[in-house]
């Protein structure tokens, strides 16, 4: 065995299931006994499939197992689908592959290949399990020139010939409306031609196409779609039908078309024209009820105004323009008025500080409208900001400002007890920012609650005639913002090994994060979690997408092969970065910070469009791995508050130069 001589040190091929997108309810489970490494294991998880080139590839003997999230597949079935042979030294326990000039060498329990002249290193290594010689997935076909992809939401391995990929066809893009406002327009892109799609009648809330023949390399869910119809986009390829399903939540009923391009490459999705066909109004004792009534679903929104309610319905006309308001309490006009835009706007004046609630059921859209106990203010929800009438005296220079974005609100102490001037309770805002303003006084003091859309920036000024309360977003405040993600937490711990846990080393280094990135005044910090409770992962990137030029999460890692150890970055490119800084450049700065200041093993920058914080953000997003607590020798370093000092240091430092050489915004 002598024809190795160069070695190389590539990207870890073993295929890992470092995923997000929940699997199908309908997936079949994969139950039984595994017999390795002396011990015998029980083994239940639902069915992975393979596809090689199109086909669905199924061994008889032994199915696809997931081993400390690696899949692993008998190597002589599947090799020989590939066209090469097998062979089995049962003294040296390795396994010959002989494909044309391709020779590979794989060991049991090792963690170090050959292929030709060169050496390939695994962070899994081949197993006997059940007597059958086990081997990653993507070790063998990427040395056997075979592309490897998941597709999470089919539990899908997806193996095709390189030279066969570029003829792939794949869904490349989604086209959504620029606002709520305008035409409501989707498109859906292929890098090929779609020559057999189908829309399926399933409810009346969803819109299902079926797309034959094309892989998706679409995000698994955008729920940001700019749409008061579409509440989101949800594609998933099904390899066993070969085929991409791509599902839009729609808020109710609604007419629309589908059209295929002429060069067949391109899907259009368009809501047809609702119409707002009557207004009807009644009262109770206590409410005013309003009642829309559309063609369809009415895709409506409510925003409080200084004269009273906006209601906003997109794509659609009207058959009335003005109602009779005289037997309603707090309500004086309702009239109709089409924006240019292809909607409507519907305006509920009044003088009255009012509350309001909604429903939709089907084609009817209802308001019901009932005196506030708040007075003496009014909230531009255009401009994001709250007036209080000069009824009272107060030094504003003795608010107390006290922000709990991670609870979702942000809280203003006034100087003294102002209810009788500006009253109690709750009051809807539903503005961009602020989702409603809760007025309390029971401490002695007024304490001004905004229940948060977004996180903000609270800022207090005063003339003559009134206090006001800016509302702004972090980003016109700060020269630069990020959020710092201590991954997992709460009842999540995240990976668990040599005594350590995930969540507690992640939150250790972003505190230090935290901590070094408050001495730059240039720099605001926001934390996804500064204790051990927990953020759902798409309340993490909402946090990001609301207030923040950068999102760097902080993960640890871990692998069956216990010799594994470096550090890696994770990153997707999003279409929608603003400035010229990409999702990408960012992991390389942080990346080559982090190995420079470690001294860890450069493992490289990792692409995934399926990891949430990094698919669902809409502002410069990267994942670090720093290191594997499954080695002993990295988690005696990672366990050290020297080590996680360093790597907060390399981490706050990366930022810092990022935000200095590249426009972020």
């Amino acid at each position: 065995m002598g024809f190795w001589k160069n070695k190389i040190l590539p990207a870890a091929l073993a295929l890992g299931m470092i995923c997000s997108t929940s699997v199908p309810a309908f997936a079949a489970m994969v139950e039984m006994t595994l017999h390795y490494n002396g011990a015998a294991h029980s083994y239940k998880a639902e069915e992975v499939h393979i596809t090689i080139n199109g086909k669905a590839f199924t061994d008889t003997d032994m199915p696809a197992v997931i081993i400390n999230d690696r899949t692993m597949l008998p190597v002589g079935a599947i090799a020989r689908e590939l066209g090469a042979e097998v062979e089995w030294n049962d003294t040296a326990r390795e396994v010959y592959i002989t494909k044309g000039d391709t020779k590979i060498i794989f060991k049991i329990d090792s963690t170090t290949a050959f292929v030709n002249t060169n050496t390939l290193f695994m962070d899994v290594a081949p197993m006997i399990i059940n007597d059958r010689t086990m081997i990653p997935v993507a070790a063998l076909a990427e040395s056997l020139d075979q592309s490897v992809t998941w597709v999470d939401a089919s539990r899908t391995v997806v193996i095709e010939s390189k030279q066969s990929t570029q003829s792939v066809t794949k869904l490349t893009g989604l086209g959504l409306p620029s606002s709520a406002a305008d035409t409501q327009v989707f498109t859906i892109q292929a890098n090929g031609k779609i020559t057999n799609y189908e829309e399926l009648d399933l409810t009346d809330d969803k819109i299902v196409l079926d797309i034959y023949g094309v892989q998706n390399g679409l995000a698994a869910t955008t729920s940001a779609t700019n749409s008061a119809i579409v509440t989101a986009v949800r594609t998933a390829y099904h390899a066993d039908g070969d085929y991409t399903r791509v599902v839009f939540d729609l808020v109710g009923k609604t007419d629309y078309t589908v059209e295929r391009s002429e060069d067949k490459t391109k899907l259009t999705i368009s809501f047809g024209n609702n119409v707002l066909e009557d207004i009807r109004v009644r009262a109770t004792s206590t409410t005013d009820v309003i009642t829309l009534y559309g063609e369809s679903a009415l895709g409506a929104t409510v925003t409080k105004t200084n004269e009273g309610l906006l209601v906003e319905i997109p794509n659609a006309s009207a058959e009335v323009d003005e109602v009779d308001c005289d037997d309603l309490q707090f309500i004086d006009r309702i009239y109709v008025e089409p924006t240019g835009l292809n909607s409507l706007r519907v305006y509920l004046d009044s003088s009255e500080f009012l509350e309001y609630e909604t429903e939709s059921d089907g084609e009817e859209f209802v308001i019901r409208v009932t005196a506030s106990s708040v007075q003496n203010m009014s909230y531009d929800t255009k401009n994001e900001v709250l007036k209080l009438e000069k009824v009272a005296d107060m030094n504003i220079d003795r608010i107390a400002y006290n922000d709990y974005y991670q609870k979702g609100y942000y809280e203003l102490t006034l100087p003294a007890d102002y209810e009788n001037d500006y009253g109690f309770g709750t009051w809807k805002i539903n503005s961009d920012r602020v989702a409603s303003l809760i007025l309390d006084s029971s401490s002695g003091k007024t304490v001004l609650r905004f229940e948060q859309n977004q996180a903000s920036v609270y800022q207090v000024e005063e003339d003559s005639k009134y206090y006001y309360i800016y509302v702004q977003d972090p980003r016109d405040v700060y020269d630069a913002v990020v959020v710092i993600d201590a991954g997992h937490g709460g009842n999540d711990p995240g990976t668990i090994a040599n005594g350590l846990q995930e969540a507690t080393l992640n939150l250790n280094v972003a505190l230090k994060v935290q901590e070094i990135l408050e001495d730059e005044t240039d720099i605001k910090v926001y934390m996804t979690r500064e204790d051990t409770t927990y953020m759902e992962n798409k309340d993490r990137a909402y946090l990001a997408n609301g207030c923040a030029d950068l999102f760097v999460a902080i993960h640890m890692n871990s692998a069956e092969n216990i010799l594994a150890n470096g550090t890696e970055t994770w990153y997707w490119n999003h279409s929608s970065d603003p400035g010229e800084l990409t999702s990408k450049q960012a992991a390389q700065v942080i990346q080559n910070y982090l190995v420079s200041y470690l001294g860890s093993t450069n493992r490289g920058l990792k692409e995934s469009s399926n990891l949430i914080v990094l698919n669902s953000t809409t502002v410069p997003a990267v994942l670090v791995e720093l290191g594997f607590v499954s080695n002993l020798g990295e988690a005696l370093k990672l366990s050290t508050d020297a080590y996680q000092q360093k790597a907060a240091e390399a981490i706050a430092d990366a930022i810092v130069e990022i935000f200095e050489d590249y426009e972020y915004r």
